[in-house]
Parts: C-alpha cells; structure tokens; sequence
C-alpha cells in the first residue's frame, strides 16, 4: 500500500507577521516576502535606510508623498 504525502511549504521563519495590523507591521511582512533586507527595501523605495528603519519599528510614519509607492511596492 502507497502512501501520499502533501507537503504544504515551509513554515513561517520566527518573527514572521501572518496577520499585520498596523503599517509598519505591513512594511516587514512585504520585507519578508520579498526576500529583502532593510537597506535593499529602502533602496527599492528611494528612501534612506534611517527612514525605512523608523517605519519598519512605527517609530515614524512616511510622509505623504512616499505612500503611493508605498502602496504600489
């Protein structure tokens, strides 16, 4: 008798956000999807990496011009 095993991925690493609340949470987890470190996430949004870190930790919020890449990221 066979038997069949589904294998459904790899679990997700520690630290990684299954259900985001707040926008800095959202910013990791797309981080994390990505593949990316926060530098290489600052450089994709044409930001410093001092400010993707205050986003990324909810210490500061992007202004209003980086929120429409923010949101097409």
């Amino acid at each position: 008798m066979r038997c069949l095993v589904l294998r459904t991925g790899a679990p997700p690493k520690p630290g990684y956000l299954t259900n985001p609340q707040t926008l800095a949470e959202r910013l990791r987890k797309r981080r994390h999807e990505l593949g990316l470190l926060q530098r290489e996430a600052a450089a994709q949004l044409g930001v410093t990496e001092t400010s993707y870190y205050a986003w990324e930790r909810g210490r500061y919020k992007p202004s209003a011009r980086y929120l429409a890449r923010l949101r097409d990221w």
